[in-house]
């Protein structure tokens, strides 16, 4: 009876062991099949995401109904919801969840995204017509969100190109 203890105990760890080992080889082969461009930033990230903003100021339009620039805040936790950026309008205040992003691209997806929300809420009503929106439709049916993210994809990598151009950002 012991004997037969040991055998089952030996199979049973045998067949974790297996398991273990093709579930890393699986995990370790889903990794190299993202396919995303690596870019290591050349100064710091504030000056970068400034950078950023200041090339949608110069490249998106800038409406007349605007007073201020938006000021940037750099956060550097990461969020529990995973939150990348926000704006809210009646500070003008854009806030960057730098470490929550994966990529330069992202990065600069969200820079722009949420620069775009800066340009189409620059009242309270504007920001009004959002928040109900946001009631109706929720987040992601929002029509303020999905011209924003539109706007980001068109001009992400346009972005990223300038960026590399003035050498702050390489590639690895």
């Amino acid at each position: 009876m012991f004997s037969g203890f040991w055998f089952w105990w030996s199979l049973y760890m045998s067949v974790l062991l297996i398991l273990y080992i093709i579930g890393s080889y699986f995990e370790k082969s889903n990794d190299t099949k993202i396919k995303k461009k690596d870019y290591n930033i050349n100064v710091t990230k504030s000056k970068f995401v400034n950078e950023v903003l200041r090339w949608c100021m110069n490249n998106m339009n800038y409406p007349t109904g605007h007073k201020y620039y938006p000021q940037v805040k750099i956060c550097y936790y990461k969020t529990k919801r995973n939150l990348f950026g926000d704006y809210t309008s009646n500070t003008r205040l854009i806030r960057i969840f730098i470490n929550n992003h994966n990529s330069v691209e992202e990065l600069i997806n969200t820079v722009i995204h949420e620069y775009k929300h800066y340009l189409d809420l620059p009242s309270q009503q504007d920001q009004k017509e959002y928040n109900r929106h946001l009631k109706q439709k929720g987040y992601h049916d929002n029509p303020f969100e999905i011209n924003a993210r539109k706007t980001a994809d068109k001009y992400t990598l346009i972005c990223l190109k300038d960026m590399k151009r003035k050498s702050l950002i390489s590639k690895w």
